[in-house]
């Protein structure tokens, strides 16, 4: 069994995705919040105008992971970042009432 590796909402790469919930964040750093299956497994198939992947880093808890599994492969093969997290790191990242598990950067 995965054990979550981000179990801290105060851990750094929780604070920065955090921040993508403010416009002006989102503005300067060029980067925005995809989440649930549906919109990460887009992002994750999208490529931007230059051809780099769209999504840079995934949050997912490791009921989510093995849930959506095909997404989180098709993640790791697209070079984004993949991280286990508990559910407290997802409610903090999440910007729904009832996050699905599985929250991209994009």
């Amino acid at each position: 069994m995965v054990t979550p590796e981000l179990i801290s909402p105060r851990s750094p790469r929780v604070v920065a995705a955090r921040r993508l919930a403010k416009r002006n964040f989102r503005g300067k750093d060029r980067l925005f919040i995809a989440e649930g299956p549906q919109a990460v497994r887009e992002a994750v198939e999208h490529r931007g105008s230059t051809g780099e992947p769209t999504l840079v880093e995934l949050f997912t808890t490791v009921e989510a992971a093995e849930r959506y599994a095909p997404i989180i492969e098709a993640a790791l093969a697209a070079g984004a970042r993949v991280h286990h997290a508990s559910d407290a790191v997802l409610a903090e990242v999440s910007q729904t009432v009832t996050p699905q598990g599985i929250v991209g950067v994009c």
